[in-house]
């Protein structure tokens, strides 16, 4: 069946709409409030719900390996089309500092990897399957213990990074994935929280009425 909503009934400035989206329950929120990884798929690495210095609440996510292998935990979540991936994280300990986002992967090594690296590297990198998309500076100096809030936007063929609601990344890239959502590193202790990862219009294959003059 289909489903038609009129966007421009609910616009404050009908005139000047250029887009818009609906957010119809095609959500997963993970606090880790349940004390649990019900949701998750650890491939490697060594991840548990902790208590320990928790980033909100009384739960966060923690990978505490700090080895040279990368740890990777998928949602079971799957995204397709347009979605957006949003977590916070901090970093803890380790000589690597590396935190790593998973985008619309299916396995251990596939998908897109957002590298935010510190130890005087201080970049962002974008990988697809081990491919090396895109590398810029991140701007800043990564601390240990400190709150940041990652951001990950795809419409159409664009992904948009953002880390405290600033843009570092911008990449158009014509194959889209599909696929879950997830979180890695390398060398270092991260703990993670208030996980958010949201279908959009292109997913959810609703039928939206464009606005006529």
């Amino acid at each position: 069946w289909t489903v038609t909503l009129e966007g421009t009934d609910f616009a404050s400035d009908a005139e000047g709409l250029a887009a818009f989206d609906w957010d119809i329950g095609d959500t997963r929120n993970e606090t880790f409030e349940n004390g649990t990884m019900a949701h998750w798929r650890p491939l490697n690495g060594n991840w548990g719900v902790t208590t320990n210095l928790p980033i909100t609440g009384a739960y966060s996510l923690r990978q505490s390996d700090t080895g040279p292998e990368r740890a990777r935990i998928l949602h079971d979540f799957a995204v397709s089309g347009d979605f957006e991936y949003e977590a916070d994280f901090q970093w803890r300990s380790g000589t690597g500092m590396e935190c790593i986002f998973v985008l619309a992967a299916t396995g251990y090594s596939d998908g897109y990897e957002v590298l935010l690296r510190g130890r005087d590297l201080n970049d962002i990198r974008l990988d697809r399957a081990g491919t090396i998309l895109s590398n810029s500076p991140l701007g800043f100096t990564p601390e240990y213990f400190r709150n940041y809030h990652f951001k990950a936007v795809r419409r159409g063929g664009w992904l948009h990074i953002a880390i405290d609601g600033r843009l570092l990344l911008s990449f158009h890239d014509a194959g889209v994935l599909s696929g879950y959502c997830g979180l890695s590193n390398y060398r270092c202790e991260v703990v993670f929280d208030n996980v958010k990862v949201r279908n959009m219009r292109g997913a959810n294959r609703f039928s939206f009425a464009p606005w006529t003059d």
